[in-house]
């Protein structure tokens, strides 16, 4: 085939073209991807894990519920899945580092409304990565130190302004 040419139309597939046409217009941001894979099962294979939330209460072992509100114990922080997408809830009130290390490299996307950290140490750089869906409503840090990777402490204006929708902050 010709390099040059460009193709006007889809080669035939039994793919509903409605979704095609919707795709096409759409951006590719997780919202659209998310939406996408709730409304066909063509997008049930993505490469992200998308769960409505992970929590950790008091414990070394971390829980998550899926988009069909399934909740899956975990055995072992090992058992967390890869490319997390988180899109309602955050809730880390354990002091195991370990589970917040092991969140932190198999997030793909965080777009959580509700986020509580108890006993956590968070960087700026890992802060910015957590909100970046910039959705968070509610945040509540106890005990939980927020720092710039060189070690100062982060002012409240600093972090704040990364929360568009903030309705409600307790620390």
């Amino acid at each position: 085939m010709d390099s040059s040419k460009v193709l006007t139309h889809p080669p035939p597939s039994d793919f509903p073209s409605d979704i095609l046409k919707w795709m096409k217009k759409k951006d590719k941001k997780p919202p659209t991807l998310l939406k996408l894979v709730k409304i066909s099962k063509y997008f049930q294979s993505l490469r992200f894990f998308p769960v409505k939330a992970v929590q950790s209460f008091l414990g070394p072992l971390p829980w998550y519920i899926t988009l069909n509100n399934e909740r899956i114990n975990l055995n072992s922080v090992e058992e967390m899945p890869n490319r997390l997408w988180i899109t309602e809830k955050l809730s880390l009130l354990s002091p195991a580092y370990i589970i917040y290390e092991k969140l932190l490299s198999n997030l793909a996307f965080c777009e959580a409304k509700e986020m509580y950290f108890a006993d956590q140490k968070i960087t700026f750089k890992e802060y910015k990565i957590l909100t970046a869906g910039k959705k968070v409503e509610y945040l509540r840090l106890t005990s939980t130190t927020l720092k710039y990777e060189n070690g100062i402490d982060i002012y409240y204006e600093d972090f704040i302004k990364f929360l568009p929708k903030i309705k409600k902050f307790f620390f």
